[in-house]
């Protein structure tokens, strides 16, 4: 059987609008400056750097940071089927959404 598989990378700038919004839906607190850089710990964690001097950061799941991309697309109508895997990959600093359907 064929399989589909998608990249959708995300900026600095979408990955914050992405966390803000799942931010205004959870009641979870995002700093409010920039995104300055991404990392991705041992175990898949991700964590978000804000502002130049790297102070403030967010750490989340590979689960959750994947539910916030989801719902950035839904958000902004990009299709990702709900039976799909997906995955993380960390590009410099684009953030990839890795879907592979069967």
């Amino acid at each position: 059987m064929a399989t589909e598989i998608r990249k959708i990378g995300f900026s600095l700038e979408e990955v914050k609008a992405a966390l803000v919004a799942y931010a205004n839906r959870t009641g979870r607190k995002v700093p409010k400056r920039p995104i300055h850089s991404i990392e991705e710990e041992t175990g898949g964690r991700i964590v978000l750097y804000f502002g130049e001097d790297k102070s403030a950061h967010v750490g989340l799941s590979a689960r959750e940071m994947i539910t916030v991309l989801l719902v950035f697309c839904q958000d902004h109508k990009l299709p990702v089927p709900r039976s799909a895997k997906k995955a993380l990959k960390l590009e410099g600093n684009i953030l990839t959404l890795m879907i592979r359907s069967v």
